[in-house]
């Protein structure tokens, strides 16, 4: 696991650095958290965990990457998610 201050909203990060970027959604924070702890999540399990669909769940990772706040490095199956800070 990646050491990170959990008391302090990933999303509030987020919105501090990228105010102009970033609209706070509560299923993007939680995404955003599931891949800072586990970058080699899958959607199907984000969704699982969610309890979205992994079509909700494409929804938001898309509006995440638009943002430029994460990207998928690597192939769908072997690769793994980089937040950009």
């Amino acid at each position: 696991m990646i050491g990170f201050d959990t008391d302090i909203s990933i999303a509030e990060k987020f919105t501090d650095r990228f105010p102009d970027k970033f609209t706070e959604n509560e299923t993007q924070r939680k995404i955003i958290k599931m891949m800072l702890e586990n970058p080699k999540i899958s959607r199907s399990a984000i969704a699982a965990e969610v309890g979205i669909t992994t079509r909700g769940v494409q929804k938001s990772i898309n509006a995440l990457k638009s943002a430029g706040l994460v990207e998928r490095i690597g192939s769908a199956k072997a690769g793994y998610w980089k937040i950009n800070s």
